[in-house]
């Protein structure tokens, strides 16, 4: 079942599904980057879910990568409700019974050094049953304002747990008192920066916007069309949203706030793309919209910068705790909706400055690079 190196550090990534979401687009590029600059690691991906054919996957890219992928599906005892008896057992199985019900996968874990994931759920099934000796490190992916009920991240509370954070705003949502926690931000291999892709140069077809985004409630995707329509009110423009249908109700919701605004025919929804980049109709778009919480950039909009798109970005997340503004992106992202479409319409008039200067910001920031990398594999190892 497992492909330790001897001789190498083990380090092991473990993951319910490694479906194209964030969380596992940030891992894929760790992922690739300790292949490119760290050879003395040696990393394994555990999946604890059954293949299911009818999600997109990250798994060609992380087979690529020359990453060992280890099916590993988890077998459960528990009980629905909330009463005494459902909640005593589910706790006895997870402490307890789940460990022999798992037992060559978690013999198979006892043998790596660091364990690594980016789901609650997984992070709640691995505690009880990480190995003194090893350590245990968990990526923060999330942002309050994706979820109304935080109660699921009380294991952050942990001694247990090494906590990386993705941007220091985390820091402040979160108000964790630990010692042990990194923030690293998102970066992108060298792979992904690619020749700028042509523009559209027809000044008459109309400014081309595009959004890559699955279809979930947690992409705000309805805000993106609310300011879309203030748009095209000055405007002729289109709307292309790209991106795996996550939640039908939700898409049909989007379906009906396009029709009350009046925009059929000006937005439409096409099939998701690995990557910018191979947009079909990447020669059609002049700008891409996306969004950002708390003051947050993106594994998708970094990819469009990458690939030469001028990019802007809508703050979507009304967060209580003040979030100190990153001067690097303040011309990236927009406060407002008015602010969204006013930067929209000064960027039409010029966009080779703006393009220029993104691309800078992208290399500066948010490469990766082996001084990335080592700093991230020593909090993995542990080194002060």
């Amino acid at each position: 079942m497992s492909s330790i190196s001897l001789g190498k550090v083990s380090l092991a990534v473990v993951f319910e599904s490694f479906v194209r979401a964030g969380s596992q687009r940030h891992l894929l590029e760790i992922l690739k980057g300790i292949q490119l600059f760290r050879s003395d690691i040696s990393c394994d991906l555990f999946l604890l879910a059954s293949e299911n054919n009818t999600w997109p996957t990250f798994i060609p890219e992380i087979k690529a990568a020359g990453i060992h992928v280890i099916q590993a599906p988890y077998s459960f005892s528990r009980k629905d409700g909330n009463g005494f008896l459902p909640r005593a057992q589910n706790w006895w199985s997870r402490h307890y019974r789940e460990r022999s019900l798992n037992q060559v996968f978690y013999d198979t874990l006892a043998q790596y050094s660091i364990v690594v994931c980016a789901q609650p759920f997984v992070a709640d099934l691995l505690l009880p049953h990480i190995q003194r000796n090893q350590r245990l490190c968990f990526h923060l992916s999330e942002h309050p304002s994706q979820r109304g009920n935080l109660c699921h991240y009380k294991f952050l509370q942990s001694p247990r747990i090494n906590i990386i954070f993705q941007h220091g705003n985390q820091v402040a949502q979160f108000r964790l008192a630990k010692h042990s926690t990194l923030t690293w931000p998102l970066r992108l291999c060298p792979d992904h920066f690619v020749s700028q892709v042509s523009q559209n140069a027809d000044p008459d077809a109309g400014l081309s916007i595009a959004h890559y985004s699955r279809i979930s409630p947690m992409r705000f995707i309805d805000r993106v069309i609310n300011a879309f329509a203030l748009l095209h009110q000055q405007t002729p423009a289109s709307l292309r949203i790209a991106g795996h249908i996550e939640d039908p109700a939700y898409h049909q919701a989007l379906h009906a706030q396009i029709g009350e605004l009046g925009l059929e025919g000006v937005v439409s929804f096409v099939d998701p793309v690995s990557v910018p980049a191979e947009d079909p109709a990447r020669d059609q778009v002049d700008l891409v919209w996306m969004i950002s919480l708390s003051g947050h950039i993106g594994y998708a909009a970094l990819e469009a910068m990458a690939a030469g798109f001028p990019t802007l970005l809508l703050e979507v997340d009304a967060s209580p705790v003040p979030i100190p503004s990153d001067p690097d992106l303040e011309e990236l992202i927009c406060a407002t909706p008015q602010q969204l479409v006013l930067r929209t319409l000064a960027l039409q008039k010029d966009p080779t400055r703006f393009r220029d200067q993104q691309g800078q910001l992208m290399r500066q920031r948010f490469l990766t690079t082996k001084e990335g990398i080592d700093e991230l594999v020593g909090f993995y190892l542990g080194h002060p």
